[in-house]
């Protein structure tokens, strides 16, 4: 079990921040080693790290990122390798890959295609990305991003394809995209899930699920979760869906399935939900071996 957490940048959180718009660097560093400190092993760092992201005006293109940012990569990769924190990233939230639109069709596909490339250079293991919306042909929608997704260019960070409680998100569509998508895995999101109005009550509960997206994951299992309401994440303590439930299923689920389960948690409290998850786990395991 790895856990880890996100952090997402906005304007004031930009630690020293460069002209180009590259604002994350140092601050990356900063966070991959408190990690260590703090005994995560996890992190999923903004787009904002290469220029993209939701509050970053520069937009590089791939030869543009490889040219500038490629010592930098560099540098990340090695803490990472120091430190044993893996690394992913998620696609800025505008990112559109559904749509008929060929300013943002456009838009998307080349965010997609230079964070991939950045995650290659600094040894990361995942972009994650929302399905999107279908419109009126959901059948229709889903071809396009088999379709679309299948012409990027190849990599070896598989896009993680992350159910949604909004759209064509469901595990159903997840799934297909999942078996459909050359380097694609399926990634459960439980806070989405469970607005979708899963039952995640029990071990059990996670169980099915983590034992249905197995064989499409690969080495690591990607998961997220958070406590959710009205589609905003909660702190973990006292909201639902339980932590402590999940927990106990991940242990579950470790002990016998040749797999590694990843938990981004998304929580306002950030790294001290993922050490609170990190610590309800060992607690399980231990009762779970016994």
């Amino acid at each position: 079990m790895r856990v880890g957490f996100s952090c997402r940048a906005t304007t004031k959180e930009l630690k020293n921040p460069r002209p180009d718009g590259f604002g994350e660097y140092e601050r990356v560093i900063d966070v991959i080693m408190q990690c260590e400190d703090w005994g995560l092993r996890y992190y999923n760092m903004p787009p904002e790290t290469i220029g993209w992201g939701d509050y970053s005006k520069y937009k590089p293109d791939v030869g543009v990122m490889e040219a500038n940012f490629a010592d930098l990569l560099e540098r990340i990769r090695d803490m990472s390798e120091i430190t044993d924190v893996l690394l992913s990233m998620h696609a800025a939230a505008y990112n559109v890959m559904t749509s008929d639109d060929p300013l943002i069709l456009e838009r998307s596909t080349r965010e997609i295609t230079v964070e991939r490339r950045a995650l290659e250079m600094c040894g990361g293991k995942v972009l994650y990305i929302h399905p999107g919306y279908a419109g009126d042909d959901r059948e229709g929608a889903l071809q396009k991003l088999v379709d679309r997704l299948n012409a990027l260019p190849r990599s070896t960070v598989p896009i993680g394809i992350e159910t949604d409680d909004v759209g064509i998100g469901d595990l159903d569509a997840v799934l297909y995209l999942a078996q459909n998508v050359v380097d694609a895995v399926p990634v459960l999101d439980f806070g989405h899930l469970y607005g979708r109005g899963w039952t995640l009550d029990t071990p059990d509960d996670y169980l099915t699920l983590l034992e249905r997206v197995r064989p499409l994951s690969g080495v690591y299992q990607f998961t997220h979760f958070s406590a959710v309401s009205k589609r905003k994440h909660l702190e973990l303590e006292g909201n639902m869906p339980d932590y402590r439930t999940f927990a106990l299923a991940a242990a579950q689920f470790e002990k016998t399935a040749n797999q590694e389960i990843i938990v981004l948690i998304e929580s306002p409290r950030r790294e001290l939900d993922a050490m609170l998850f990190r610590d309800e786990f060992e607690r399980a395991a231990l009762a779970v071996a016994a």
